[in-house]
């Protein structure tokens, strides 16, 4: 997250390196017209700015060129992957936060959606030790991947993600009845 949050302040945050960076993209007709600006506190925001920098990492690397600050990283095949797993993750837990976050719910939804992440997190998790990326679309997009280290941050995940919601988990029981309650 270092090399992205540095390499987006240094194109948004001098206006000269912003208006150069817009008219670079637009000279060279790129997808998109900009980057995505972000504030480190909010997961929803970090998610679109990395998928915004993940999709227009060949046009930064560029314009990094041109401004005589290359770097590296949007180079190395290694960390690029590494991004493509940032990006496809981070979308999955963005996906979780809007679920979380909607209105109207009641306990038994919110441990629902919880409990089918967690499921999920640990399939894709078995996935991976398979080599199999069918999941994280940016990431299968590379051929000769090294997935050793993907299974183990998804399984850091899952047991973050239990011990966060550790509370909600030693009610899962009764939150289980209401649900099953609730369906009859």
């Amino acid at each position: 997250m270092n090399v992205v949050v540095k390499t987006i302040n240094f194109v948004r945050s001098r206006v000269l390196n912003h208006r150069q960076f817009k008219a670079f993209l637009e000279k060279i007709s790129a997808e998109y017209v900009d980057v995505t600006d972000c504030c480190e506190v909010r997961w929803l925001c970090e998610g679109k700015m990395l998928k915004r920098l993940y999709e227009l990492r060949n046009e930064i690397a560029d314009f990094m060129q041109i401004k005589d600050k290359p770097l590296s990283e949007l180079l190395d095949p290694k960390w690029i992957c590494v991004l493509a797993f940032l990006v496809d993750l981070t979308g999955y837990l963005n996906d979780l936060n809007l679920k979380l976050q909607k209105q109207g719910q009641l306990v038994t939804d919110l441990y629902s959606n919880l409990k089918v992440f967690q499921n999920k997190i640990r399939l894709r998790e078995a996935q991976m030790l398979s080599s199999n990326s069918y999941h994280f679309t940016a990431l299968s997009a590379y051929e000769n991947i090294a997935y050793a280290q993907y299974p183990e941050e998804l399984k850091l995940l899952s047991e973050q993600l239990s011990n966060r919601f550790s509370d909600l988990k030693k009610h899962g029981r009764l939150v289980q009845f209401i649900c099953y309650s609730n369906n009859k």
